[in-house]
């Protein structure tokens, strides 16, 4: 029983370090046009607090709607979906993480439930098809299954960090004022 919690918490600090690290490494990508595995991993060490408190949290709130009629549970997984980039990005705190990527995706809980479930599709199918892959090579199909898992489960923050872009400019886009035509312009002297 200390065994499997220890190795639950285990498995959550290193996934959240993982996955802020690809988080950072895709956002630099994007922001300057190169990465630095080194400096997103050090980075990402320096704002694991606020990200595994932010998680722990959302992860309660999600977790607990999910008992209670699963589809609060939903739409508090789409409420808190940014949080991570919230936090690696905007440089917010545990708490701010989850009120700003609320505001991201307001008004937009369709479009990223649609995206939530294309991206766990995509996961899952790259992870069973890695699966079959590695039938053929026996004893150390392990080794394949685990390689394509780990490229597979990348899709994930890469794919996090464009959807955030994209609520960000969709946030930060001008306000146009409504098309008016011109006023009629009188026929030219003859």
């Amino acid at each position: 029983m200390e065994t499997t919690i220890i190795v639950i918490i285990m498995s959550w600090i290193l996934g959240a370090i993982v996955s802020g690290t690809c988080v950072k490494i895709a956002s630099d990508s994007v922001e300057t046009g190169t990465a630095s595995f080194g400096k997103a991993f050090a980075f990402t060490l320096g704002r694991v607090l606020p990200l595994l408190v932010a998680m722990l949290i959302a992860g309660i709130a999600v977790g607990i709607g999910m008992v209670l009629f699963i589809i609060p549970g939903i739409i508090l997984a789409i409420i808190f979906y940014l949080i991570a980039p919230s936090i690696l990005i905007e440089g917010t705190g545990a708490i701010q993480s989850l009120s700003r990527s609320r505001r991201l995706v307001s008004g937009r809980w369709l479009k990223t439930l649609v995206f939530l479930v294309v991206i766990g599709l995509i996961t899952m199918i790259t992870t069973g098809i890695g699966s079959l892959i590695s039938g053929p090579f026996g004893g150390a199909g392990w080794i394949v299954s685990s390689i394509i898992d780990s490229l597979a489960i990348m899709i994930y923050p890469i794919a996090l960090v464009a959807y955030y872009y994209s609520m960000l400019a969709r946030e930060k886009a001008p306000i146009r004022p409504p098309q008016t035509s011109p006023p009629p312009q009188p026929p030219p002297p003859a």
